[in-house]
């Protein structure tokens, strides 16, 4: 885009894990060289998987690892809708105007586990996961728009039936799809398949022909 003269810029996202690794440590020093136009949002939710942010890295804060780059780090309360659109909005504005990168630490707190595999309750606290629901964002932007006269909770459960509703006709589109043969796994990976996974495919499609899958 820079080398093109568009006037556009990237918004990525990352977790506060995710800038402990090389990768953003380089990608925020390429931006600051180059004077790229990106913007950095971490996710800071306090949790890498089970590690806790304390351990995670001995920087205070992460939005000071911008400055090793050069870039400038901005945090923001990540439960505050109107901050953060508002550090988002300021960031845009240096990258189209050719100033360059910006790094956004959006404070926040993990509500669920990791994923389906982790078990949150091992390492964190319930009187952590309670106070961290009392500041959860999307609660305190529904109740500023309820006080604000924009929104209601009729509006809401009309919304979230509508969603619903949705939601299940794509699970029956999707269960009414016809499956593919299991040949299909090795059919988008490569322009031109590898000579040592043609054979895998081959054997695949043998197998499937013979009834043996």
């Amino acid at each position: 885009m820079k080398i093109r003269d568009e006037n556009r810029a990237v918004v990525c996202c990352i977790g506060d894990g995710g800038t402990s690794k090389g990768d953003f440590l380089e990608s925020i020093n390429l931006a600051g060289a180059w004077h790229l136009p990106v913007v950095f949002v971490v996710i800071n939710n306090q949790w890498a998987i089970s590690t806790p942010r304390s351990l995670q890295s001995g920087a205070e804060t992460i939005a000071q690892k911008a400055i090793s780059a050069g870039l400038p780090g901005h945090i923001v309360d990540g439960n505050d809708y109107f901050a953060t659109i508002e550090a988002l909005d300021t960031a845009l504005d240096r990258a189209h105007g050719g100033k360059g990168a910006t790094v956004i630490e959006a404070v926040i707190s993990r509500l669920g586990d990791h994923t389906t595999a982790d078990d949150a309750t091992r390492y964190r606290t319930a009187e952590d996961l309670k106070r961290a629901w009392e500041k959860d964002g999307i609660k305190r932007l529904q109740n500023w728009l309820h006080d604000s006269g924009l929104w209601s909770p009729d509006k809401e459960k009309t919304l979230q039936a509508d969603c619903k509703q949705t939601v299940e006709k794509a699970v029956e589109d999707y269960l009414a799809t016809e499956a593919e043969p299991p040949m299909a796994m090795l059919d988008y990976l490569f322009e031109t398949l590898p000579c040592a996974l043609q054979t895998q495919r081959e054997q695949i499609a043998s197998k499937y022909r013979g009834g043996d899958l």
